[in-house]
């Protein structure tokens, strides 16, 4: 698998070669699109690093999702023939898989399409608890393949955040109700932004002890047009593959690259809200997910029961700290 993925993303990079990208976007798409980022300078790894943006350039559960999402509108009219939604659910497994082989078979590739192969299958139930139940299941069946998984770090990251938006998110969206559709649309993605960081906010401290604060801002500034860059980025693959991409195609995509570049470079250079050095400990951080949740409970549902369950987590975490 992985040799025929060489091979046809060679033959990619040699077609783009002979438009007029420049070398940092040629860079920003292998890694967006074809999952190799040995060619992105230093300078640009940083800045992603540095604004809490470098899960962008590493092909994983937020490219696959996005991806999911996409093919399921794009493919939605298949619905109304007859076994129209067998038919859909079968070419969106099939897509995600192919992309899978574009982006080079890794390991974080694999297991991120065979999670959202699962949840493709939820989907087509639309109901939430099914998708939960094909998310556990993708994550029990990848642990039997190989057990060791369970502590990898990008296998806990993506499962905890792909979690964080399907238990978080709804009821994070209905905490506040805005008369007007542009302001819902922002708040949903808002949340998504939000419940994603929540999943993974004690996991990333305890691993990498920092913490970008403007992280909501790159979030919410990329994420929401990081679908289009992707579906933009596979058509201008296409095109030049069949030697059809007009230049002025080229140059649009190559400004759009650009521009993210920027505006990233621009958040990475506010040092004083990229906080480091913070020390978490095993204890600390799953004392922290008791506190979050239980915060998140009082503020859905403002009761004795979860107060109480709030303060016994705020006393734990105080205690685990005190003691280290």
């Amino acid at each position: 698998m992985r040799g025929l993925s060489a091979i046809i993303r060679s033959k990619i990079n040699v077609a783009l070669q002979k438009h007029p990208f420049s070398k940092n976007t040629l860079g920003v798409m292998n890694a967006l699109l074809l999952g190799q980022r040995h060619d992105i300078s230093n300078e640009l790894r940083n800045d992603y690093v540095n604004a809490g943006a470098i899960h962008i350039l590493a092909v994983s559960g937020l490219h696959v999702g996005i991806l999911l999402l996409l093919l399921n509108f794009l493919l939605k009219p298949i619905e109304r023939i007859q076994h129209g939604q067998l038919i859909k659910m079968i070419l969106v497994v099939g897509l995600l898989w192919f992309f899978a082989l574009l982006a080079g078979g890794s390991a974080s590739v694999v297991r991120a399409v065979t999670m959202f192969s699962f949840v493709a299958v939820g989907l087509s139930f639309k109901r939430r608890k099914t998708i939960t139940f094909s998310l556990i299941s993708s994550a029990f069946l990848l642990l039997l393949v190989k057990p060791m998984f369970l502590f990898d770090v990008g296998f806990q990251l993506s499962y905890l955040a792909v979690f964080g938006i399907v238990w978080v998110q709804p009821k994070l969206a209905n905490l506040f109700k805005f008369k007007y559709w542009f302001f819902r649309k922002i708040w949903s993605l808002c949340s998504v932004s939000v419940a994603a960081q929540m999943g993974v906010f004690p996991l990333s401290l305890y691993y990498f002890h920092q913490f970008p604060g403007l992280f909501f801002l790159s979030n919410i500034l990329i994420i929401p047009f990081l679908g289009a860059i992707l579906m933009g980025g596979i058509f201008v693959i296409i095109l030049s593959l069949s030697n059809m991409l007009p230049n002025y195609i080229a140059v649009f995509y190559n400004g759009i690259i650009e521009v993210l570049n920027t505006l990233i470079h621009w958040i990475s250079s506010k040092e004083a809200f990229l906080f480091q050095g913070i020390s978490m400990s095993f204890l600390g951080m799953l004392a922290s997910y008791l506190f979050m949740i239980a915060l998140f409970q009082v503020c859905v549902k403002f009761n004795a029961k979860n107060i109480r369950y709030f303060l016994f987590s705020l006393l734990l975490l105080q205690g685990i700290l005190l003691f280290e």
